[in-house]
């Protein structure tokens, strides 16, 4: 349902490769998932029950076993996702999901009308918060994202931009071809 490149610039997205990232949420690991969600994948048979969540190989296993399950309609019980008339569609919705909470993107979706439903993501997107925002046009559209986010800002005696911010680096990381198995 998604590619390679999607993973990667996902796991780059989530923590750039760092396992030991932790949000302030509590998320943890180079996809990072909450404790919680990360058990609940073990539960359900999705993970070995010896996975961790701070191993890569475990962490890339349960995002694409998670996306997939988003993908799929079977987080949570309602068709916002699975519906999607386009694969594109679905993934963006899952890409959303992912980030925000499949719940919390349920609830949004509630207040979506159903001529932005029917455009598409290039519709909705920057209604959702502004890091769900940022997320899904990372995962869906680099180039729109870097044209929207490219604006310079200083950050102490650093001239920045809050595309540099997350592109910066990505490419030789994604170079050094980082692949992970269980």
């Amino acid at each position: 349902n998604f590619t390679e490149e999607q993973f990667l610039s996902q796991i780059w997205k989530e923590s750039k490769g760092d396992k030991t990232v932790v949000s302030p949420k509590g998320a943890m690991g180079i996809a990072q998932f909450k404790p919680a969600t990360f058990k609940e994948l073990k539960d359900q048979g999705f993970l070995p029950e010896t996975a961790k969540i701070t191993d890569n190989a475990s962490s890339i296993l349960a995002q694409r076993r998670y996306m997939d399950q988003l993908y799929e309609g079977k987080i949570t019980n309602s068709k916002n996702i699975s519906s999607a008339p386009t694969k594109e569609e679905r993934q963006a919705r899952s890409f959303a999901a992912y980030n925000w909470g499949p719940t919390n993107f349920d609830t949004f979706w509630t207040t979506l009308t159903d001529k932005e439903k029917e455009v598409g993501w290039r519709t909705w997107y920057n209604k959702t918060n502004p890091e769900t925002e940022k997320y899904v046009l990372w995962m869906m559209d680099k180039d729109k994202y870097k044209a929207d986010y490219s604006t310079p800002f200083k950050r102490g005696n650093i001239t920045t931009s809050i595309w540099n911010d997350v592109n910066y680096g990505y490419e030789q990381w994604k170079a050094a071809n980082p692949t992970y198995r269980y």
